[in-house]
């Protein structure tokens, strides 16, 4: 047993009697299938196993065939978590509390888009994130030239790790924004500011992961559009005395992070969002977790369905070439909408950003037009990817576009075609419909994964130095 030997291990008594029994400088190893077996699969798995290690005062070292657990001698300082290559990266350090997959408070909190980029520090487990700081991606050249600034010029608590969300394909330790130039490598982040770890995932991550806390009846949370939950039908809301002292102050309670994902009986539940792009990302249950699983929808290919929909297809592929669902979803989508159907009528087009085409749509008819046609392929392609997921659970709208638009969206423009799936159209009348009205959940979204990292699983990459 003192080489490092592999044995078949049936329980964790009986792994903690053979840890118990190595003497310093000994080593069992454990082969993956058990070790899945008594500690679960998912991203917080090394952090379970580190921590079962270092109540026997035991390292880990990570080899291709399991994890092997090595016995400290007496006068040992608290062991460390060891990488693949068996180099030590000490949890806890500075006094910092650690969290069970190796990200050290204060954490910092950052929802990066390709328009906009969100900045928050999350200094202990059951408090709320600090005041969130927004600035426009564009204006710095970096995301490290951002994060300095945010840190220089908000007094916040220094961050000894960082949890980024960033609208982009995340597959590997470098990741890029798909609509903008900054690049994200999760050793120079880390180096740069000096921290203890970084975590990286796509941006509707923690848009999906909010759904477990908002509150479907508070309109400044969720507003329905159409069919509501049963949540919200019954209003079985717990409220309990610290939210309701916090509405008393006009402050948001930190979420009970122990209720999320416990026996949840919905179905699989489904966010997405037309910004700067369109992101989607699936919540569905899994035994007494949440499974968050992300995709590329908005880069499906994307037309018309019907013989005339009023729409000039033709001269979208023009010149865009290969139409992508954001191609039309997303804010320059509705710019692109409203200018094609100015010209296809011969009127000037006189919107240059979607906010404008927002604001003229209260009187302008092309405009309106444009927000009807944007709202009707919205929900045609929302009841499109419902199906996809299976999401009997709801479908929830988030980014900016959505929250301005909500009489639109229950009207038959959206709900007709959302609806239109034949031969499921009464399964498809039935799935609960919401618009995200808090303000940035995203945010709140990370801090939700941060404080309940074992009822999540979902896709990332991490680093730590």
């Amino acid at each position: 047993m003192g080489d490092g030997s592999t044995f078949d291990i049936e329980t964790l008594p009986r792994l903690q009697a053979i840890l118990d029994g190595l003497g310093p400088g000994q080593a069992v190893s454990l082969p993956y299938k058990d070790c899945y077996r008594l500690f679960g699969i998912d991203n917080a798995l090394a952090g379970r196993v580190a921590n079962f290690a270092r109540g026997h005062r035991c390292i880990v070292i990570w080899h291709a065939a399991g994890p092997t657990f090595r016995r400290l001698p007496p006068t040992a300082d608290a062991p460390a978590l060891l990488s693949h290559d068996g180099s030590a990266g000490q949890l806890g350090r500075n006094g910092g509390e650690t969290l069970p997959a190796m990200l050290t408070y204060p954490v910092l909190l950052a929802d990066i888009g390709g328009t906009y980029s969100r900045f928050a520090v999350l200094a202990a487990p059951r408090t709320s994130p600090s005041p969130i700081w927004k600035v426009v991606t564009a204006e710095f050249p970096t995301p490290v030239a951002a994060i300095r600034t945010y840190l220089d010029r908000v007094d916040v608590a220094r961050p000894r790790a960082a949890f980024l969300a960033v609208a982009g394909r995340v597959d590997g330790p470098v990741a890029r924004l798909t609509n903008a130039p900054w690049r994200f490598d999760l050793g120079e982040i880390g180096a740069a500011l000096d921290l203890d770890a970084v975590r990286l995932v796509n941006d509707y991550v923690p848009t999906a992961a909010a759904l477990a806390i908002l509150d479907e009846t508070d309109p400044t949370d969720l507003v329905p559009i159409g069919p509501a939950t049963a949540r919200a039908l019954s209003a079985e809301v717990d409220a309990g005395s610290a939210q309701e002292s916090a509405a008393k102050q006009g402050l948001r309670a930190v979420p009970d992070c122990n209720a999320i994902g416990n026996g949840s009986s919905r179905g699989p539940r489904l966010v997405l969002g037309p910004g700067t792009g369109l992101g989607a990302a699936a919540l569905i249950p899994a035994g007494d977790r949440l499974l968050i699983q992300t995709s590329e929808a908005g880069h499906v290919g994307f037309g018309p369905c019907t013989m005339d929909d009023g729409l000039p297809w033709s001269d979208f592929m023009a010149t865009e070439g290969r139409l992508a669902a954001e191609t039309l979803l997303s804010g320059p989508g509705l710019l692109r909408l409203a200018r094609a159907l100015a010209a296809a009528r011969g009127v000037a087009a006189n919107w240059h950003t979607p906010p404008e085409v927002l604001e003229a749509a209260r009187g302008d008819p092309v405009a309106s037009e444009a927000v009807r046609q944007f709202a009707r392929l919205l929900g045609r392609f929302a009841g499109d990817l419902a199906l996809v997921f299976a999401a009997t659970g709801g479908v929830y709208l988030a980014g900016g576009i959505a929250p301005r638009i909500v009489e639109i969206l229950r009207s038959e423009a959206f709900c007709t075609t959302f609806e239109d799936k034949a031969p499921f159209s009464e399964v498809m009348r039935a799935i609960p419909r919401l618009v995200i009205t808090r303000p940035e959940p995203a945010i709140d979204g990370l801090a939700a994964l941060l404080r309940a990292q074992d009822r999540f699983l979902f896709p990332g990459q991490d680093w730590r130095a």
